[in-house]
């Protein structure tokens, strides 16, 4: 891709090298002049014909049928094989009502006048799941509050300053964050003030304190000191991706990272489309370790899906998307 960022362009412009660059203010880094490539453990081709290339990353895995050019190294695609979606989980037979709250990006920054809408929001979410705020007719609130279990924070709690918001743009590449301590303080006060209706798991995103390399490991649990581990054992900080079960039926999701660089790397489309794409490539996260650092893994690879959940969410969007198939 001749917009994708290189760990040598960070050298680059702290030395003296003359590298040939190109930067790309858009988010997305898709051009025509890219190319498409197959690579196996033997060798690499370029491919051409009835494929798309800007809707495959590196980390797909997929079949061709053609034919090789003699006269190039090329291989004219005439089908392209996709893998069989995993087997489906067994749906349970569910006798009684019961909802999960997602909520993700919060961005607290510490201060209340940074993010007075965002504290707001919170503030009405926790009326709403005390009974002392009714947001749709009253029926129905009654009954989402009072079979309402769990809910899931998934991702970015914490908000980073303007400046290294642009930079992470930019490169993307090997950088450290260092986030507002008082967000901590915010998001531990609305977590004490639910635990006793419902139960809490909180899962990273990439600006919140642990480590980038995915699959990420829980947020310490003494970063929340007012929801004690003796006091209130149905909280918990859990990985991203994120894997669960709740009545018997599974669920699995992550913070986000996945939609971005998808969005970053391939054509313009929606965060649904995007979460579609995923099931049906089996891998949540398939630009790992290429565009998005991640832990090595020799003998199992925990971001293949090897059975289809319940329910896949996937959060970092503006827009709420949802889909039954």
């Amino acid at each position: 891709m001749k917009f994708r960022q290189s760990v040598l362009y960070e050298f680059a412009d702290d030395s003296n090298l003359k590298l040939k660059y190109t930067k790309k203010d858009d988010d997305n880094l898709v051009d025509e002049s890219d190319l498409l490539e197959l690579e196996n453990n033997q060798q690499l081709i370029k491919l051409i014909g009835n494929i798309n290339k800007h809707s495959l990353v590196t980390g797909d895995v997929i079949g061709v049928y053609g034919n090789q050019a003699r006269m190039d190294d090329t291989f004219k695609v005439e089908m392209m094989i996709l893998p069989d979606l995993p087997p489906q989980m067994p749906w349970p037979i569910i006798e009684k009502d019961c909802y999960i709250a997602f909520i993700s990006g919060i961005s607290l920054a510490g201060g209340s006048e940074k993010t007075a809408k965002t504290i707001q929001a919170l503030n009405r979410f926790q009326k709403w799941v005390n009974n002392e705020l009714t947001l749709e007719s009253r029926e129905k609130s009654d009954d989402i509050v009072n079979n309402l279990v769990r809910l899931v924070i998934a991702g970015d709690f914490a908000q980073l300053n303007l400046i290294e918001i642009q930079r992470q743009k930019v490169a993307a590449i090997g950088l450290e964050y260092e986030s507002n301590l008082d967000c901590f303080t915010g998001l531990d006060t609305f977590i004490c003030s639910l635990l006793e209706k419902l139960s809490i798991d909180v899962m990273p995103g990439a600006n919140d304190p642990t480590q980038c390399l995915i699959p990420q490991q829980p947020i310490p649990r003494y970063v929340f000191t007012g929801a004690d581990e003796k006091k209130y054992s149905n909280f918990q900080t859990v990985t991203n991706p994120y894997r669960f079960s709740l009545g018997g039926l599974q669920f699995v999701g992550t913070s986000g990272q996945n939609l971005n660089d998808l969005a970053r790397l391939t054509s313009p489309s929606t965060a649904l489309e995007q979460m579609e794409r995923t099931l049906n490539m089996s891998n949540l996260f398939p630009t790992v370790p290429d565009t998005l650092s991640g832990f090595p893994f020799s003998t199992r690879d925990p971001l293949i899906l090897k059975t289809i959940a319940s329910c896949l969410f996937l959060w970092k969007s503006t827009k709420v998307w949802t889909k039954i198939n």
